[in-house]
């Protein structure tokens, strides 16, 4: 328990801004990601919870590597500007 306490507090310099509750709102809707909780409500004990939760549920482990194969099929980028330049070749 010592070592999770130390590695929190490590990271006690990152100060989430309002896109990383957004962000983090639809990690857990989508099964990635735990339920955020407002800076405000964090306590050292729920930290600490949270930690072990996400380290060792396979669950979020395996939906996240979906996820991350299928955000890698996406080409977003690419079909964006195909869009556009189509969009453009038009006027």
């Amino acid at each position: 328990m010592s070592e999770i306490r130390e590695a929190i507090f490590d990271l006690s310099g990152a100060v989430p801004s309002g896109r990383s509750a957004f962000l983090g709102s639809i990690a857990y809707k989508k099964g990635v990601g735990l339920k955020p909780y407002p800076l405000k409500k964090m306590k050292e004990d729920l930290m600490i919870d949270a930690t072990r939760e996400l380290l060792g549920n396979e669950q979020l482990y395996l939906k996240s590597k979906h996820l991350m194969k299928e955000m890698e099929n996406e080409q977003g980028l690419s079909n964006a500007v195909s869009f556009n330049r189509k969009d453009i070749l038009k006027v």
